[in-house]
């Protein structure tokens, strides 16, 4: 096996590190010191997530479902596959973050409680599937341009090996920086999932949460679909889930007046009128402040 991992290619490994583990750290901290939140709403997250997908989907799809000759008839058919990888995600995920909100955020449902959450569960879904991965990356990068990969390979099957230095050695900057640009188009697209899950939750409604599943099974299914069924190239893919960011971003911006609206806030000024709304139940007891113009709530 001959060939180096070039400098540029290392570099973009490097970079997709500090995004995954530096943007959702950056929001945690922003979180707490700009928006006064606690930790709760988003390490419920990532709790929500290392349960939901790490100990049961995960394990469940490879160890419990994967022998199945069914499940293998159907991995040949990347159309029902897509579509099945993704329903089951959309259930889990949007099943456990309703569970999180019941269970462990009753009384912190604000809209920003469920940015906070989103930030948390995209937050831990980078770190483990991408950061790490680049972790991961750098390092057998490093045993191949410094000649420490033939002992490692070794270890491997003889086919595996030369697979693992061949992806490594050929792969450019730009597919690898794709990774990192990704992770930021998905933190957002789990935040508005977050959200819309509390939505749910707060308007009691399961018909939310239905739509939540629905809405994570066709972002997640169609990218695997053109990839891998239409061959579509890969930037194509990401310029894609580039929109349905965008779109998330759309629901976000015009989510947090509904809250607030449902809050009893005047969403043009953020401010709480001085009488409860009629019909308007809030998260917490209602509290008269005696002076117009006061404003008693956080956002």
């Amino acid at each position: 096996m001959t060939g180096t991992v070039s400098a540029l290619a290392i570099a973009a490994m490097a970079v997709n590190v500090l995004v995954c583990f530096g943007l959702p750290i950056g929001l945690m901290i922003w979180l707490v010191l700009k928006k006064k939140s606690t930790m709760r709403p988003i390490l419920t997250g990532m709790l929500v997530f290392f349960v939901f997908q790490m100990i049961l989907r995960i394990p469940l799809l490879q160890n419990v479902l994967a022998p199945q000759p069914w499940f293998q008839s159907m991995a040949k058919n990347i159309w029902v596959y897509a579509l099945f990888l993704a329903l089951t995600a959309g259930i889990f995920e949007e099943v456990g973050r309703f569970i999180g909100y019941k269970a462990l955020l009753k009384r912190q449902n604000a809209w920003w409680d469920g940015f906070a959450f989103g930030v948390g569960h995209g937050g831990i879904e980078a770190v483990l599937l991408t950061g790490m991965t680049n972790i991961n990356n750098l390092t057998l990068a490093f045993l191949i341009n410094t000649g420490g990969y033939e002992a490692y390979a070794k270890t491997l099957d003889p086919g595996t090996a030369e697979l693992i230095f061949q992806q490594m050695v050929q792969v450019g900057p730009g597919e690898l920086l794709l990774a990192g640009l990704e992770r930021v188009f998905v933190i957002t697209i789990q935040i508005a999932f977050s959200v819309l899950v509390l939505y749910a939750v707060r308007k009691r409604n399961l018909l939310w949460l239905g739509l939540a599943v629905l809405l994570h099974t066709l972002v997640d299914a169609p990218p695997v679909i053109l990839l891998n069924g239409f061959g579509w190239n890969v930037y194509l893919v990401e310029g894609l889930i580039g929109i349905m960011a965008v779109l998330a971003g759309v629901y976000l911006w015009r989510s947090h007046k509904a809250f607030l609206q449902m809050d009893g806030h005047d969403h043009t000024t953020g401010k709480m009128p001085r009488g409860p709304i009629p019909g308007y139940v809030p998260p917490c007891p209602y509290v008269p402040t005696g002076a117009a113009g006061d404003d008693s709530s956080q956002e």
